[in-house]
């Protein structure tokens, strides 16, 4: 009876601005709307292609050969609830699946989906291929490195959005003192 937060599991997105744009999709399923996030890459044949007039989604294609735009659909999605009976009656494509874009133009045909276009402070990695793997390795190497902080620190996260306290994350902290990661949370 809940609304869906999904996540394709090849997907990476990070930046200090991104909890604003999962906040702003939780706003767009209070009132009834579902989110979709689109990015603009070089290589928009290999996604789900958002076709635009005047600013406004006209369709999503999935894969298209000769693409309309370089915005894609990333993966990750908030629907109301009523995403589990549309994917329910979805029908296999002509690739032989079920497609995710075949929900997002369900919702975009009763004027229920919102686009939020992710801003040039998050970064958005689909590591589907071995090639962007590697790449997303890279990232996150190059990012702690030049910052001396950590990626996805999941403690610092939860101390910093007040799940724990100081003296729980100082209690993690000590039991892996002996450790890089643990001298990082002192």
């Amino acid at each position: 009876n809940q609304n869906v937060c999904l996540i394709l599991g090849d997907n990476i997105f990070h930046g200090k601005d991104f909890i604003s744009n999962i906040n702003q999709a939780k706003k767009n399923l209070e009132n009834g709307f579902s989110t979709i996030f689109g990015v603009s890459v070089n290589n928009p044949e290999n996604f789900g292609v958002i076709e635009f007039d005047n600013n406004n989604i006209i369709n999503i294609i999935e894969k298209p050969k000769h693409p309309k735009s370089k915005f894609v659909v990333s993966g990750l999605y908030f629907y109301t609830n009523d995403v589990i009976n549309h994917a329910k009656s979805l029908k296999p494509s002509s690739r032989g699946e079920k497609e995710i874009t075949d929900v997002n133009n369900t919702y975009l045909s009763f004027n229920k989906l919102k686009l939020h276009l992710l801003n040039p402070t998050t970064s958005w990695i689909d590591t589907g291929t071995y090639s962007s793997l590697i790449r997303a390795s890279k990232y996150f190497e190059d990012y702690e490195k030049n910052t001396n902080k950590k990626a996805a620190c999941i403690e610092e996260i939860a101390y910093k959005m007040k799940f724990i306290n100081r003296k729980e994350l100082l209690q993690i902290a000590r039991s892996m003192n002996n450790s890089e990661y643990g001298k990082y949370l002192l």
